[in-house]
């Protein structure tokens, strides 16, 4: 099964200022776990999905808010990527990241447009 999709992400990321650390450092690290959670998709590696997780994680998906552990995160990636192959998971627009000013809070939202294969279950 084949679904090409667009679809709009919302991450809540909490950092811990570190001293010396300015908003330009903080806005190169959240780009470069952004890099990786694609790369991560594309690989369908759960492991280096979870790598730059936080130990839970807050979405927000259709207006409900939830709170996950990493290792359950890691867990449901796994299970999604059995059996998935990526042909594309590009960004539609460049993602939006907003760094509060002491670096102790950060929100992303991004639009990707996602190419996926999946055996024998819907994809998404």
């Amino acid at each position: 099964m084949r679904v090409v999709s667009p679809a709009v992400f919302l991450l809540l990321i909490g950092c811990s200022p570190a001293s010396g650390t300015d908003a330009a450092d903080a806005r190169v690290a959240l780009e470069g776990v952004l890099a990786a959670g694609r790369r991560a998709h594309l690989e369908t590696d759960a492991d280096l999905l979870g790598a730059s997780l936080a130990d839970t994680l807050v979405s927000i998906n259709a207006g409900a808010v939830s709170v996950q552990l990493k290792d359950s995160v890691v867990a449901m990636f796994r299970g999604y990527f059995d059996g998935a192959s990526y042909r594309a998971w590009q960004d539609l627009v460049p993602p939006r990241i907003h760094i509060t000013g002491d670096n102790s809070f950060a929100w992303v939202a991004r639009v990707v447009c996602v190419d996926r294969m999946s055996r024998g279950r819907a994809a998404g």
